[in-house]
């Protein structure tokens, strides 16, 4: 059965399976907005 989310995995984001994922996505995107000149 197709996601009901396009674009979006919800069996991958589970945190059970993928302990942490959530925390190293954020970690990255915020290296990554900082490397670009955005400021928090």
């Amino acid at each position: 059965m197709p996601s009901p989310f396009p674009g979006m995995d919800p069996y991958l984001e589970t945190p059970a399976e993928w302990p942490g994922l959530h925390h190293l996505l954020i970690t990255k995107a915020h290296q990554l907005l900082i490397a670009k000149g955005f400021r928090t």
